[in-house]
């Protein structure tokens, strides 16, 4: 598959997405989702962690992944159900939440 070029200008959806913490804690996260032309999520970024620890390298990194998958063609769905479902990982739970956020712009219109 060819990656997809996005737009240099392109809409996009920031958002609070909360994760559930092995602990039982909840860690908020502040995302944004980029979208094409034809409304489906292609990017994700992710920079709540501090900057310089390894999870805030671990969760852009996966970030980046999750995009180029996307950008090349794989649906958000499948990438989610091929992830470990428990415990959820935080790159789970942003996955799921941009399967959110493109089924619910999609019923918007």
């Amino acid at each position: 598959m060819t990656r997809t070029a996005l737009p240099d200008r392109r809409r996009n959806v920031t958002e609070k997405v909360q994760h559930l913490l092995t602990n039982g804690e909840t860690r908020n996260l502040l995302v944004t989702f980029g979208f094409d032309r034809h409304g489906r999520v292609r990017e994700m970024f992710c920079a709540d962690f501090k900057e310089g620890t390894d999870l805030h390298g671990l969760i852009g990194d996966g970030c980046m992944a999750v995009s180029l998958l996307l950008q090349h063609g794989h649906n958000i769905e499948d990438i989610v159900r091929k992830m470990q479902p428990e415990p959820k990982s935080i790159l789970r739970t942003l996955a799921e939440a941009a399967a959110r956020v493109e089924t619910e712009d999609r019923e918007r219109k």
